[in-house]
């Protein structure tokens, strides 16, 4: 995957307010910190996915015990970081670069995966399933995908079909 990816690359910026003493006002100040290639990126998810398969292969008979307990933490830990590189991703290619709000995309994604892990754990004490942590994820998980579909659809072009 990193052998035949392009260059193609994004930037990753900050908008701080700067003071203007002419005119006595704070305007916002777009940086372009860095930039990030793509390839690399959707690389490290797939990296990430065969690294905790491994992990999991490598230590088989705790993987194996932790199933018939009905619980498999090394999912929930692998997908909060994978699926929210994923959701960066996805986000940075409708033109969400602030690194700020990159920032909170990942971890409010992540927050999403972790709390499949707390209902797992939490169900496994009670008689009947427990859905809290399930919807409280699921508030957490619906927003990166607001913002993703805020840049989506409010592009002054539309998306291309394949989007």
């Amino acid at each position: 995957m990193l052998s035949i990816s392009s260059d193609f690359s994004l930037p990753v910026t900050s908008s701080f307010l700067k003071f203007d003493p002419a005119t006595q006002t704070l305007n916002p100040m777009l940086d372009i910190l860095t930039t990030w290639k793509i390839g690399p990126l959707i690389a490290g998810f797939l990296f990430l996915s065969a690294l905790f398969h491994l992990i999991n292969a490598l230590g088989f008979s705790v993987y194996v015990r932790n199933l018939l307990k009905g619980i498999n933490p090394s999912r929930w830990i692998e997908y909060s970081f994978s699926s929210s590189l994923m959701i960066v991703v996805i986000a940075m290619l409708v033109g969400i670069y602030d690194l700020a709000a990159i920032i909170l995309l990942f971890f409010l994604n992540a927050m999403m995966i972790l709390f499949g892990w707390m209902m797992e754990l939490h169900n496994q004490t009670t008689t009947k399933t427990n859905w809290t942590a399930f919807w409280f994820g699921s508030l957490a998980g619906v927003i990166p995908w607001v913002a993703v579909g805020i840049y989506l659809f409010g592009a002054h072009d539309n998306p291309p079909t394949f989007v």
